[in-house]
Protein backbone atom coordinates (compact mmCIF):
# COMPACT_ATOMS: atom_id res chain seq x y z
CA UNK A 1 0.00 0.00 0.00
CA UNK A 2 1.38 3.42 -1.14
CA UNK A 3 0.26 6.84 -0.02
CA UNK A 4 -0.02 10.30 -1.45
CA UNK A 5 0.46 13.52 0.03
CA UNK A 6 -1.72 16.70 -1.74
CA UNK A 7 -1.75 19.74 -0.04
CA UNK A 8 -1.57 23.66 -1.02
CA UNK A 9 0.38 26.05 1.04
CA UNK A 10 0.44 29.77 0.57
CA UNK A 11 4.08 31.68 0.29
CA UNK A 12 4.09 32.34 4.21
CA UNK A 13 3.14 28.92 4.90
CA UNK A 14 -0.39 28.73 5.28
CA UNK A 15 -2.76 26.23 4.49
CA UNK A 16 -6.38 27.17 6.21
CA UNK A 17 -8.13 30.12 7.62
CA UNK A 18 -11.49 28.84 9.69
CA UNK A 19 -10.80 25.94 8.78
CA UNK A 20 -11.88 26.85 4.96
CA UNK A 21 -8.97 27.26 2.58
CA UNK A 22 -8.12 31.03 2.58
CA UNK A 23 -8.14 30.93 -2.00
CA UNK A 24 -9.57 30.23 -4.29
CA UNK A 25 -8.07 29.18 -7.44
CA UNK A 26 -9.96 26.89 -10.29
CA UNK A 27 -6.92 25.41 -11.95
CA UNK A 28 -5.95 24.50 -8.03
CA UNK A 29 -8.94 22.55 -7.47
CA UNK A 30 -9.07 20.88 -10.87
CA UNK A 31 -5.49 19.83 -10.12
CA UNK A 32 -6.98 18.44 -7.11
CA UNK A 33 -9.66 16.21 -8.99
CA UNK A 34 -7.71 14.66 -11.38
CA UNK A 35 -4.81 14.03 -9.00
CA UNK A 36 -7.61 12.40 -6.48
CA UNK A 37 -10.07 10.86 -8.68
CA UNK A 38 -11.09 7.11 -8.44
CA UNK A 39 -9.18 7.43 -5.13
CA UNK A 40 -9.80 6.57 -2.02
CA UNK A 41 -8.94 9.72 0.30
CA UNK A 42 -7.92 10.44 4.28
CA UNK A 43 -8.96 13.90 6.03
CA UNK A 44 -9.59 14.76 9.20
CA UNK A 45 -13.27 15.87 10.59
CA UNK A 46 -12.19 19.19 9.97
CA UNK A 47 -11.15 19.21 6.55
CA UNK A 48 -14.48 16.50 6.49
CA UNK A 49 -16.86 18.97 7.84
CA UNK A 50 -15.27 21.52 5.75
CA UNK A 51 -16.12 19.57 2.16
CA UNK A 52 -19.20 18.66 3.08
CA UNK A 53 -20.70 21.85 3.85
CA UNK A 54 -20.29 22.29 0.14
CA UNK A 55 -20.69 18.55 -1.10
CA UNK A 56 -23.04 16.88 1.63
CA UNK A 57 -22.35 12.98 -0.08
CA UNK A 58 -19.07 13.79 -0.19
CA UNK A 59 -16.85 14.23 -3.62
CA UNK A 60 -17.61 12.25 -6.63
CA UNK A 61 -16.03 8.91 -7.52
CA UNK A 62 -13.88 8.95 -4.65
CA UNK A 63 -14.09 7.04 -1.51
CA UNK A 64 -13.85 8.89 2.39
CA UNK A 65 -12.18 8.27 5.21
CA UNK A 66 -12.20 10.35 7.94
CA UNK A 67 -10.06 10.06 10.85
CA UNK A 68 -11.32 11.46 14.37
CA UNK A 69 -10.96 10.62 18.01
CA UNK A 70 -15.21 11.49 18.07
CA UNK A 71 -17.53 8.31 18.37
CA UNK A 72 -18.89 6.64 15.25
CA UNK A 73 -21.71 4.18 15.49
CA UNK A 74 -23.58 4.93 12.72
CA UNK A 75 -22.10 7.39 10.86
CA UNK A 76 -20.62 5.62 8.02
CA UNK A 77 -22.76 6.65 4.52
CA UNK A 78 -22.13 5.61 1.23
CA UNK A 79 -18.04 5.78 0.57
CA UNK A 80 -17.83 7.92 3.82
CA UNK A 81 -16.43 6.02 6.90
CA UNK A 82 -15.82 7.14 10.20
CA UNK A 83 -12.86 5.23 12.06
CA UNK A 84 -10.84 5.91 15.33
CA UNK A 85 -7.36 3.71 13.71
CA UNK A 86 -5.87 4.40 10.68
CA UNK A 87 -4.84 0.86 10.85
CA UNK A 88 -8.10 0.20 10.02
CA UNK A 89 -8.73 2.42 7.33
CA UNK A 90 -5.25 0.45 6.05
CA UNK A 91 -6.57 -2.75 6.23
CA UNK A 92 -9.96 -1.62 4.40
CA UNK A 93 -8.53 0.05 1.34
CA UNK A 94 -5.86 -3.42 1.02
CA UNK A 95 -9.26 -5.82 1.30
CA UNK A 96 -10.67 -3.32 -1.16
CA UNK A 97 -7.38 -3.46 -3.64
CA UNK A 98 -7.27 0.26 -3.40
CA UNK A 99 -3.10 0.86 -3.98
CA UNK A 100 -3.04 4.28 -3.62
CA UNK A 101 -4.68 6.47 -0.71
CA UNK A 102 -4.43 10.09 -0.58
CA UNK A 103 -3.99 12.02 2.53
CA UNK A 104 -5.42 15.82 1.77
CA UNK A 105 -5.28 16.99 5.29
CA UNK A 106 -5.73 18.84 7.78
CA UNK A 107 -2.47 19.54 9.42
CA UNK A 108 -2.60 16.77 12.05
CA UNK A 109 -3.35 14.09 9.53
CA UNK A 110 -0.15 15.20 7.67
CA UNK A 111 1.72 15.59 10.17
CA UNK A 112 0.69 11.93 11.52
CA UNK A 113 1.88 10.70 8.22
CA UNK A 114 5.04 12.41 8.00
CA UNK A 115 6.06 11.49 11.80
CA UNK A 116 5.36 7.49 11.78
CA UNK A 117 3.68 6.31 8.41
CA UNK A 118 6.51 7.94 6.22
CA UNK A 119 8.29 4.63 4.83
CA UNK A 120 4.38 4.59 2.88
CA UNK A 121 4.48 7.49 0.87
CA UNK A 122 5.55 7.26 -2.69
CA UNK A 123 4.37 10.80 -3.97
CA UNK A 124 3.98 14.41 -2.41
CA UNK A 125 1.85 16.69 -4.59
CA UNK A 126 2.77 20.08 -3.30
CA UNK A 127 1.16 22.87 -4.80
CA UNK A 128 2.43 26.48 -3.73
CA UNK A 129 0.71 29.65 -4.18
CA UNK A 130 3.05 31.94 -4.84
CA UNK A 131 0.95 34.77 -2.92
CA UNK A 132 0.95 35.65 0.68
CA UNK A 133 -2.78 34.63 2.51
CA UNK A 134 -4.05 35.36 6.32
CA UNK A 135 -4.67 32.31 8.11
CA UNK A 136 -4.49 30.22 11.65
CA UNK A 137 -2.88 27.11 10.00
CA UNK A 138 0.30 26.75 9.01
CA UNK A 139 1.92 23.89 6.75
CA UNK A 140 2.80 20.66 8.27
CA UNK A 141 6.61 19.90 9.14
CA UNK A 142 7.57 17.60 5.83
CA UNK A 143 11.15 15.62 5.86
CA UNK A 144 12.70 16.81 2.61
CA UNK A 145 15.56 15.23 3.08
CA UNK A 146 13.42 11.87 2.30
CA UNK A 147 12.18 13.37 -0.74
CA UNK A 148 13.46 14.71 -4.33
CA UNK A 149 11.39 17.12 -6.81
CA UNK A 150 10.34 14.76 -9.60
CA UNK A 151 8.57 17.73 -12.35
CA UNK A 152 7.72 21.27 -11.90
CA UNK A 153 5.09 23.14 -13.84
CA UNK A 154 3.98 26.66 -13.32
CA UNK A 155 0.63 28.49 -14.19
CA UNK A 156 0.33 32.38 -12.92
CA UNK A 157 0.16 32.25 -9.32
CA UNK A 158 0.45 28.41 -9.21
CA UNK A 159 3.44 26.50 -8.70
CA UNK A 160 2.70 22.77 -9.45
CA UNK A 161 5.59 20.56 -7.53
CA UNK A 162 5.82 16.34 -7.57
CA UNK A 163 8.11 14.96 -5.31
CA UNK A 164 8.92 11.18 -4.96
CA UNK A 165 10.65 9.37 -2.08
CA UNK A 166 14.44 8.88 -2.21
CA UNK A 167 15.48 5.50 -3.24
CA UNK A 168 19.04 5.81 -2.16
CA UNK A 169 20.56 5.96 1.35
CA UNK A 170 22.90 9.17 0.97
CA UNK A 171 20.93 12.33 2.12
CA UNK A 172 21.42 15.10 -0.60
CA UNK A 173 22.34 17.93 1.81
CA UNK A 174 23.25 16.41 4.87
CA UNK A 175 26.69 14.98 3.20
CA UNK A 176 28.01 18.68 3.42
CA UNK A 177 26.14 19.72 7.07
CA UNK A 178 28.14 16.10 8.15
CA UNK A 179 31.58 17.60 6.92
CA UNK A 180 30.49 21.11 8.55
CA UNK A 181 29.74 19.31 11.91
CA UNK A 182 33.15 16.53 11.70
CA UNK A 183 35.68 19.71 10.86
CA UNK A 184 34.34 22.08 13.62
CA UNK A 185 35.06 19.04 15.83
CA UNK A 186 38.77 18.55 14.78
CA UNK A 187 40.91 20.72 16.48
CA UNK A 188 42.72 22.06 13.19
CA UNK A 189 39.60 23.01 11.44
CA UNK A 190 40.19 21.07 8.51
CA UNK A 191 39.04 17.26 6.96
CA UNK A 192 41.57 15.83 4.93
CA UNK A 193 39.84 13.10 2.31
CA UNK A 194 35.52 13.37 2.09
CA UNK A 195 33.55 13.15 -0.57
CA UNK A 196 30.10 13.43 -1.79
CA UNK A 197 27.75 12.16 -4.05
CA UNK A 198 24.69 14.35 -5.52
CA UNK A 199 22.23 12.59 -7.88
CA UNK A 200 21.69 15.19 -10.79
CA UNK A 201 18.81 13.42 -12.19
CA UNK A 202 16.82 13.70 -8.81
CA UNK A 203 17.94 17.71 -8.18
CA UNK A 204 20.28 20.02 -8.75
CA UNK A 205 22.59 20.44 -5.38
CA UNK A 206 21.66 24.09 -4.95
CA UNK A 207 22.58 23.99 -0.95
CA UNK A 208 19.04 25.01 0.62
CA UNK A 209 20.40 25.81 3.97
CA UNK A 210 21.11 29.09 3.19
CA UNK A 211 20.25 31.13 -0.07
CA UNK A 212 22.63 31.05 -2.59
CA UNK A 213 23.71 33.22 -4.65
CA UNK A 214 23.23 31.21 -8.19
CA UNK A 215 23.79 34.18 -10.66
CA UNK A 216 27.75 34.80 -9.02
CA UNK A 217 28.02 30.41 -9.85
CA UNK A 218 26.64 31.40 -13.46
CA UNK A 219 28.48 34.20 -14.60
CA UNK A 220 31.76 32.40 -12.82
CA UNK A 221 31.42 29.21 -15.15
CA UNK A 222 30.87 31.19 -18.29
CA UNK A 223 33.78 33.28 -17.74
CA UNK A 224 36.15 30.28 -17.11
CA UNK A 225 34.58 28.78 -20.25
CA UNK A 226 35.01 32.02 -22.59
CA UNK A 227 38.72 31.68 -21.46
CA UNK A 228 38.39 34.71 -20.24
CA UNK A 229 40.89 35.89 -17.22
CA UNK A 230 39.89 39.49 -16.30
CA UNK A 231 38.22 39.53 -13.36
CA UNK A 232 36.89 43.22 -14.04
CA UNK A 233 34.92 41.44 -16.68
CA UNK A 234 32.82 39.85 -13.63
CA UNK A 235 33.36 42.89 -11.23
CA UNK A 236 31.16 45.25 -13.68
CA UNK A 237 28.39 42.32 -13.75
CA UNK A 238 28.06 42.99 -9.78
CA UNK A 239 30.01 39.36 -9.01
CA UNK A 240 32.70 40.62 -6.61
CA UNK A 241 34.22 37.12 -6.01
CA UNK A 242 37.38 37.85 -7.59
CA UNK A 243 38.11 41.64 -6.72
CA UNK A 244 40.07 41.02 -4.18
CA UNK A 245 42.57 38.36 -6.12
CA UNK A 246 42.80 40.49 -9.10
CA UNK A 247 43.38 44.19 -6.61
CA UNK A 248 46.48 46.07 -7.54
CA UNK A 249 47.64 45.51 -3.15
CA UNK A 250 47.24 41.50 -3.86
CA UNK A 251 49.18 41.01 -7.12
CA UNK A 252 51.86 43.23 -5.82
CA UNK A 253 52.04 41.29 -3.13
CA UNK A 254 52.44 38.08 -4.38
CA UNK A 255 55.06 39.29 -7.08
CA UNK A 256 52.46 39.75 -9.72
CA UNK A 257 53.14 43.51 -10.54
CA UNK A 258 53.32 43.52 -14.54
CA UNK A 259 49.99 42.69 -14.56
CA UNK A 260 47.79 45.16 -14.94
CA UNK A 261 44.36 45.14 -12.03
CA UNK A 262 42.28 42.75 -12.18
CA UNK A 263 44.40 40.28 -14.84
CA UNK A 264 44.31 37.19 -12.77
CA UNK A 265 46.82 35.02 -14.82
CA UNK A 266 46.46 31.82 -16.11
CA UNK A 267 44.11 30.36 -14.05
CA UNK A 268 40.80 28.26 -14.42
CA UNK A 269 39.62 29.68 -18.01
CA UNK A 270 42.75 29.93 -19.89
CA UNK A 271 43.58 26.05 -18.42
CA UNK A 272 40.50 25.46 -19.59
CA UNK A 273 40.63 26.60 -22.80
CA UNK A 274 44.74 27.17 -23.84
CA UNK A 275 45.87 24.53 -21.62
CA UNK A 276 49.82 24.79 -22.08
CA UNK A 277 50.21 28.21 -23.52
CA UNK A 278 52.91 30.98 -22.77
CA UNK A 279 50.97 33.60 -20.54
CA UNK A 280 51.32 37.13 -21.12
CA UNK A 281 48.33 39.28 -20.62
CA UNK A 282 44.39 38.91 -20.28
CA UNK A 283 43.90 41.16 -23.50
CA UNK A 284 45.89 38.54 -25.49
CA UNK A 285 44.35 36.44 -28.38
CA UNK A 286 45.55 32.99 -27.58
CA UNK A 287 43.36 31.19 -30.50
CA UNK A 288 44.74 28.14 -31.89
CA UNK A 289 47.59 28.16 -28.95
CA UNK A 290 48.13 25.33 -26.31
CA UNK A 291 45.05 22.71 -25.53
CA UNK A 292 41.32 23.42 -25.52
CA UNK A 293 40.06 21.09 -23.04
CA UNK A 294 36.47 21.42 -23.31
CA UNK A 295 36.68 20.64 -27.14
CA UNK A 296 38.60 17.61 -26.09
CA UNK A 297 36.35 16.58 -23.79
CA UNK A 298 33.76 17.52 -26.02
CA UNK A 299 34.93 15.19 -28.74
CA UNK A 300 35.69 12.12 -26.75
CA UNK A 301 32.35 12.02 -25.23
CA UNK A 302 30.58 12.46 -28.41
CA UNK A 303 32.96 10.04 -30.53
CA UNK A 304 34.85 7.99 -28.22
CA UNK A 305 32.30 7.84 -25.06
CA UNK A 306 33.52 4.26 -23.53
CA UNK A 307 37.11 6.67 -23.18
CA UNK A 308 38.50 6.55 -19.92
CA UNK A 309 40.51 9.61 -20.49
CA UNK A 310 37.49 11.93 -20.76
CA UNK A 311 39.72 14.37 -18.25
CA UNK A 312 39.76 17.82 -17.78
CA UNK A 313 42.85 18.98 -15.96
CA UNK A 314 43.22 22.49 -14.27
CA UNK A 315 46.68 21.98 -13.01
CA UNK A 316 49.63 23.27 -14.22
CA UNK A 317 52.45 23.20 -12.13
CA UNK A 318 55.14 25.43 -14.66
CA UNK A 319 52.99 28.49 -14.41
CA UNK A 320 51.84 28.11 -10.46
CA UNK A 321 53.76 31.65 -10.34
CA UNK A 322 51.65 33.16 -12.61
CA UNK A 323 48.65 33.24 -11.14
CA UNK A 324 46.46 35.13 -8.79
CA UNK A 325 45.29 31.73 -7.39
CA UNK A 326 46.15 28.10 -8.05
CA UNK A 327 43.38 26.16 -9.20
CA UNK A 328 41.57 24.71 -5.91
CA UNK A 329 39.30 22.35 -7.98
CA UNK A 330 42.23 20.67 -10.01
CA UNK A 331 40.68 17.98 -12.30
CA UNK A 332 37.37 16.47 -14.20
CA UNK A 333 36.87 13.35 -15.27
CA UNK A 334 33.13 12.62 -16.88
CA UNK A 335 31.84 9.29 -17.95
CA UNK A 336 28.85 7.75 -20.23
CA UNK A 337 26.78 5.82 -18.86
CA UNK A 338 23.74 5.03 -21.61
CA UNK A 339 21.98 8.43 -21.85
CA UNK A 340 23.66 10.27 -18.82
CA UNK A 341 27.17 11.62 -18.71
CA UNK A 342 28.77 11.49 -15.00
CA UNK A 343 31.45 13.59 -13.32
CA UNK A 344 34.10 13.09 -10.80
CA UNK A 345 35.89 16.22 -9.43
CA UNK A 346 38.91 16.20 -7.34
CA UNK A 347 39.34 19.76 -5.11
CA UNK A 348 42.73 19.83 -3.56
CA UNK A 349 41.47 22.90 -0.82
CA UNK A 350 38.15 23.76 -0.29
CA UNK A 351 36.67 26.85 1.59
CA UNK A 352 33.73 25.00 3.64
CA UNK A 353 31.49 28.11 4.27
CA UNK A 354 31.61 29.79 0.83
CA UNK A 355 34.03 27.66 -1.68
CA UNK A 356 32.52 24.34 -1.54
CA UNK A 357 28.85 25.15 -1.73
CA UNK A 358 30.34 27.52 -5.22
CA UNK A 359 32.31 24.06 -6.46
CA UNK A 360 28.98 21.75 -6.12
CA UNK A 361 26.64 24.02 -7.95
CA UNK A 362 29.07 24.74 -10.84
CA UNK A 363 30.19 21.40 -11.60
CA UNK A 364 26.77 20.49 -11.59
CA UNK A 365 26.12 23.26 -14.00
CA UNK A 366 28.92 22.22 -16.21
CA UNK A 367 28.07 18.38 -16.22
CA UNK A 368 24.83 19.88 -17.32
CA UNK A 369 26.26 22.21 -20.07
CA UNK A 370 28.35 19.21 -21.52
CA UNK A 371 25.36 16.75 -21.37
CA UNK A 372 23.18 18.93 -23.35
CA UNK A 373 25.98 19.72 -26.20
CA UNK A 374 26.03 15.73 -26.84
CA UNK A 375 22.61 14.47 -26.20
CA UNK A 376 22.80 13.13 -22.83
CA UNK A 377 21.33 13.76 -19.60
CA UNK A 378 23.16 14.73 -16.30
CA UNK A 379 23.88 12.17 -14.28
CA UNK A 380 26.01 11.64 -11.60
CA UNK A 381 28.45 14.16 -9.67
CA UNK A 382 31.11 12.63 -6.69
CA UNK A 383 32.96 15.26 -5.31
CA UNK A 384 36.08 14.22 -4.07
CA UNK A 385 37.76 17.12 -1.17
CA UNK A 386 41.53 16.76 -0.53
CA UNK A 387 41.90 19.39 2.01
CA UNK A 388 38.35 20.93 3.20
CA UNK A 389 38.79 23.52 6.14
CA UNK A 390 36.76 26.44 7.91
CA UNK A 391 37.93 29.88 8.45
CA UNK A 392 37.29 30.77 12.41
CA UNK A 393 35.74 34.10 11.11
CA UNK A 394 33.22 31.59 9.71
CA UNK A 395 32.31 29.24 12.85
CA UNK A 396 29.98 30.93 14.69
CA UNK A 397 27.76 31.46 10.74
CA UNK A 398 28.74 27.62 9.95
CA UNK A 399 27.41 26.22 13.73
CA UNK A 400 24.36 28.15 12.85
CA UNK A 401 23.86 26.64 9.22
CA UNK A 402 23.96 23.04 10.79
CA UNK A 403 21.01 23.77 12.63
CA UNK A 404 18.95 24.11 9.61
CA UNK A 405 16.78 21.40 7.87
CA UNK A 406 17.54 20.92 4.55
CA UNK A 407 14.57 21.58 1.60
CA UNK A 408 14.57 19.27 -1.34
CA UNK A 409 16.88 20.56 -4.03
CA UNK A 410 15.24 22.18 -7.40
CA UNK A 411 15.37 21.37 -10.69
CA UNK A 412 17.67 23.16 -13.23
CA UNK A 413 15.99 24.08 -16.62
CA UNK A 414 17.99 24.78 -19.47
CA UNK A 415 16.70 27.10 -21.97
CA UNK A 416 16.88 25.09 -25.72
CA UNK A 417 18.06 27.93 -28.40
CA UNK A 418 20.11 25.34 -30.13
CA UNK A 419 23.40 25.93 -28.15
CA UNK A 420 26.26 24.26 -30.46
CA UNK A 421 29.37 25.78 -27.87
CA UNK A 422 29.78 26.34 -24.03
CA UNK A 423 30.05 29.97 -25.55
CA UNK A 424 27.13 30.34 -26.79
CA UNK A 425 24.98 29.51 -23.14
CA UNK A 426 24.03 33.05 -21.41
CA UNK A 427 22.91 32.99 -17.84
CA UNK A 428 19.57 33.61 -18.64
CA UNK A 429 19.52 30.58 -20.46
CA UNK A 430 19.40 28.98 -16.99
CA UNK A 431 16.38 28.61 -14.55
CA UNK A 432 15.83 26.91 -11.13
CA UNK A 433 12.56 25.51 -10.28
CA UNK A 434 10.85 24.95 -7.16
CA UNK A 435 13.87 26.27 -4.70
CA UNK A 436 13.16 26.88 -1.35
CA UNK A 437 15.89 28.34 0.87
CA UNK A 438 16.69 29.52 4.46
CA UNK A 439 17.86 33.35 4.56
CA UNK A 440 21.21 34.31 3.00
CA UNK A 441 24.38 33.75 5.45
CA UNK A 442 26.50 35.93 4.89
CA UNK A 443 30.40 35.44 5.59
CA UNK A 444 33.79 37.29 4.89
CA UNK A 445 35.89 35.72 1.87
CA UNK A 446 39.34 35.10 3.33
CA UNK A 447 42.39 35.00 1.09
Amino acid sequence: MRLSIILAVSKNNIIGNENKIPWYYPKDLQYFKEKTKENPILMGRKTADSIFQKYPNGLPNRTHFILTREKIIDKDKKNIFYRNSIKDIFTICRKNKKDILFIIGGKEIYNLIFNYYIYLIDTIYYTRILKNYEGDTEGPIIPWNNFYLESVSKENDLEFLVYKKKNESIKGEEQYLNLIRETLLSNSLSTFGYSMRWNLKEGFPLLTTKKMFLRGVLEELLWFLSGNTNSNVLKKKNVHIWDKNGSREYLDSIGLSKYEEGDLGPIYGFNFRYFGAKYKDYKTDYSGKGTDQIKYVLDLIRNHPKSRRILLSLWNPNQLNEVALPACHVLYQFKVEGDFLSCCLFQRSGDIGLGIPFNIASASILTHILAKLTTKKAGTLVHFLGDAHIYREHINILQEQITRKPFVFPKLRIEDRKQEKVEDFLVSDFHIDGYFSHDTLTMPLII
